[in-house]
């Protein structure tokens, strides 16, 4: 055996002896699965007036956490330890951080049934929580897209289609429906200054972006078109509302499954008159 062919084989064995060892100390440091399921998810982060709140789901156990200025320690709102199946989302704060509210057991995609991880005999419920950041939040309704104004006076949600409000400081109110128009109501979004609700009416091939005026019980439909608008946020003015715009779904496409990129348009409707333009296209 020639002096090429042992250093062929002494370089192969220490290639070997290295391949071992990486996969031994790979082995040791590879997560169980259990581990992996145990690591902590924080998500849903909001803010107002110098606090934050965020939800954090562990092992199945869900919780609300908060933390404000100048020392941002974080503090556990609420917890809910059973692993049920029962997400936390739409989680808000009112404008001055002292008040929260989130939903419960709510999946948007399921066309406003309820999930029933448990696989309860006669079904579940979307819930509302609301409360002070200082005290634990309370159950205060069925629903979801929980909404607070700029002062906490009144939480607006949905329910089947039908938009709701309440005081969420006061315990067993009965909730009154404010928005119950053809078609579903959902994605509320008070004006800076909580007079006026945005809101959009879904029906199904086309929707529309509205504004509720608490006041006048009117309302004000933004550049209405053969559009499927959504998503819409107020100016910091209250003056102006942004929001999404899609085609409008063809006669015989019941589908919302998305094949290709589909293309979206920004517009921008004046709050008073309803006149928009758009100011971005895809």
């Amino acid at each position: 055996m020639g002096a090429r062919t042992l250093r062929t084989i002494s370089f192969v064995c220490s290639i070997a002896a290295c391949v071992f060892a990486a996969s031994a100390t790979y082995a040791d440091t590879t997560p169980s699965v259990a581990e992996v399921l145990s690591f902590p998810h924080a998500s849903q982060l909001t803010s107002a007036n110098g606090r934050i709140a965020w939800i954090v789901e562990q092992g199945g156990a869900r919780s609300v956490w908060t933390a404000s200025n100048p020392d941002f320690e974080a503090r556990r709102v609420v917890d809910f330890a059973e692993d049920d199946g029962k997400r936390l989302s739409e989680l808000s704060l009112s404008s001055d951080g002292d008040y929260l509210a989130f939903a419960r057991n709510s999946d948007p995609l399921r066309g406003g049934a309820a999930p029933n991880a448990s696989d309860l005999p006669t079904g579940d419920f979307e819930e509302i929580w609301a409360g002070p950041v200082s005290s634990t939040p309370r159950l205060v309704a069925n629903g979801t897209d929980p909404v607070l104004d700029p002062h906490a006076r009144r939480l607006v949600f949905s329910n089947q289609g039908v938009l709701y409000s309440i005081d969420p400081a006061k315990k067993h109110a009965a909730p009154e429906a404010i928005l119950s128009l053809r078609g579903a109501v959902h994605s509320p979004a008070f004006s800076p200054d909580g007079t006026k609700l945005a809101f959009v009416r879904d029906l199904g091939a086309l929707s529309y972006v509205g504004v509720y005026d608490f006041a006048s019980r009117a309302i004000k439909w933004m550049a209405p078109d053969f559009s499927r608008d959504m998503l819409p946020a107020w100016s910091p003015n209250g003056r102006s509302i942004a929001f999404i715009r899609r085609a409008g779904r063809e006669f015989d496409d019941d589908s919302d499954v998305m094949l290709t990129p589909w293309a979206f348009s920004v517009t921008i409707a004046d709050a008073e008159t309803g006149e928009g333009r758009t100011v971005w296209t895809s």
